[in-house]
């Protein structure tokens, strides 16, 4: 039967002045987080083969070593994460990055140029890159320029499935398949 991690974040004390991260295995505090994001909500979680979890709590980009049991803060001003193709792809702005486990950093991967915060991204089996947007899709092949292939819809989630199809995911006006 596989073992359930509980784990706590949230905002500490007036004195303390950050995130605190505590996990089912260690009930003191792991690592304070300097406050730079707009709230507590955690809206994306992803992980690798390698033993790392991400999220975003806000705005900020944390990622929890399960090997070393500890959390590290790694960017603010985050607006999607997601894993494609083994690789955790993440977008700041207009410009896509993606974690660099060897080096444990995050890399440039692409600056888009789209006019808008991107809100999700897709890298398919086929290395097409794929940005969601609030104001329309986008598909990028690689070495190639971007075309809009959905305008003027708040994508809110994009991913491939098993049968390398990509699924879109809007606000407010459904789904594409």
């Amino acid at each position: 039967m596989p073992s359930i991690r509980i784990s706590w974040a949230g905002y500490g004390s007036a004195q303390r002045k950050g995130y605190v991260f505590t996990t089912g295995r260690k009930s003191s505090i792991i690592k304070i987080i300097p406050r730079s994001v707009t709230n507590y909500t955690v809206n994306h979680i992803t992980g690798t083969d390698e033993g790392d979890v991400f999220f975003t709590i806000g705005n900020l980009l944390v990622r929890y070593d399960l090997k070393e049991d500890c959390f590290y803060a790694l960017k603010t001003r985050i607006s999607s994460l997601q894993k494609a193709q083994n690789q955790i792809f993440l977008s700041s702005g207009d410009s896509i990055f993606t974690w660099n486990p060897a080096e444990k950093s995050i890399d440039l991967f692409e600056v888009t140029g789209v006019k808008d915060n991107i809100t999700s991204v897709c890298y398919d089996s086929r290395k097409q890159l794929w940005i969601g947007t609030r104001k329309g899709l986008y598909r990028m092949e690689q070495g190639g320029e971007k075309q809009c292939v959905i305008p003027e819809k708040d994508i809110s989630v994009l991913f491939e499935s098993s049968t390398y199809d990509v699924w879109i995911g809007t606000r407010l006006s459904g789904w594409y398949g």
